[in-house]
């Protein structure tokens, strides 16, 4: 299917109707005070959505909005996703996996880039598309992120963005970073060593009570994280790719002794992670730097961006910043604990 062709096919038409057709399934989900009702025409694609939100199902009151999903949608695509405020049509095409943001029924439609950074719209001359197999492990992680950033686009008290987090004595830790830093290997790896584990990819401020709130979903790790784990259980679906086309596993945590914190606690670290070296190094940060990484990392785009300065430099008031470079896990994590209990003594 030639990406173009299709692109130019989809602006053609119109996208009305899609609130016509019958959706059979559906469950209720509440995100942090957000009533969500999942509707779709594809029990197996919502009973997939209950296993990676089930923290957040919900049978308490009706919800206040609506995300449907339909499989083998309209304009042949595999799968349309459609909010309040948007809607997306995700093709798996020869050359990998595209997803076409739709503003709205008169609005030209645009491009999502699901590469390194797919919380952008890019015109078409620069749109990413995922390179590798085009499987349903990658549709998956995109709808994944589809959601996030649809609940994230909505709630108006919550801030999402991307980041690592857990809790320690009660005291919040945030480990931001690039793609590929290893946040969810060091996250993991912290778990391990007896930290409470809030979340290893999305991270929530309620910026009413300056507390981060657990997010807990399904882990997928790689290869190197995997073999620094083991003998965790990997449970018994096998790999699959994620939005970047790289190979990761399921893992089941909870069975390894890996605790999720079930309550919110205050921000006190931010670890900005800068990389790799063969011996961990830690080094001060700015809490300016801190504030710049969650506003660039944000699930959704930042409406009111003075007020949300003023948001955050009261949640990260008692803020203590760091600059992380990553050795083998086992130091990197002794690293850590040490530098947190030093500077909670002092």
């Amino acid at each position: 299917m030639e990406f173009i062709g299709l692109h130019k096919q989809i602006t053609q038409q119109g996208i009305a109707g899609l609130n016509d057709l019958y959706l059979p399934y559906e469950d209720n989900y509440s995100f942090f005070g957000l009533g969500v009702k999942f509707k779709s025409n594809s029990l197996n694609l919502l009973t997939k959505l209950a296993k990676s939100y089930a923290h957040f199902l919900s049978e308490t009151g009706p919800p206040e909005i609506e995300f449907r999903f339909i499989e083998n949608g309209p304009r042949l695509c595999n799968l349309a996703f459609i909010t309040p405020v948007s809607k997306y049509f995700i093709y798996k095409t020869n050359n990998g996996i595209i997803a076409v943001y739709c503003e709205g029924e008169t609005q030209e439609t645009k491009t999502a880039y699901l590469g390194e950074s797919p919380k952008r719209k890019l015109p078409l001359d620069r749109v990413k598309v995922i390179n590798g197999a085009a499987d349903n492990g990658q549709v998956f992680s995109i709808i994944e992120f589809l959601v996030t950033a649809a609940v994230a686009g909505l709630s108006k008290q919550t801030l999402f963005f991307h980041a690592a987090s857990l809790a320690w004595q009660g005291n919040g830790i945030i480990l931001a970073g690039e793609t590929g830093h290893g946040k969810t290997t060091l996250s993991v790896g912290l778990a391990c060593a007896g930290f409470n584990l809030l979340s290893d990819e999305v991270t929530c401020l309620d910026l009413t009570a300056h507390k981060l709130l657990p997010f807990p979903q399904p882990i997928y790790l790689r290869g190197n994280a995997l073999n620094f784990l083991k003998p965790v259980p990997l449970g018994e679906r096998t790999g699959c790719q994620d939005s970047r086309g790289e190979q990761r596993w399921p893992v089941n945590l909870e069975k390894a002794g890996i605790r999720f914190e079930k309550g919110a606690c205050p921000p006190v670290f931010f670890f900005i992670l800068k990389g790799f070296k063969e011996q961990p190094e830690i080094s001060p940060a700015s809490v300016r730097e801190a504030i710049w990484y969650t506003l660039s990392s944000a699930y959704a785009k930042i409406s009111d961006p003075p007020r949300m300065l003023l948001d955050l430099g009261s949640a990260f008031g008692q803020l203590k910043c760091y600059h992380l470079w990553s050795g083998r896990i086992e130091e990197t994590t002794g690293l850590i604990r040490k530098l947190i209990n030093r500077e909670m003594v002092c």
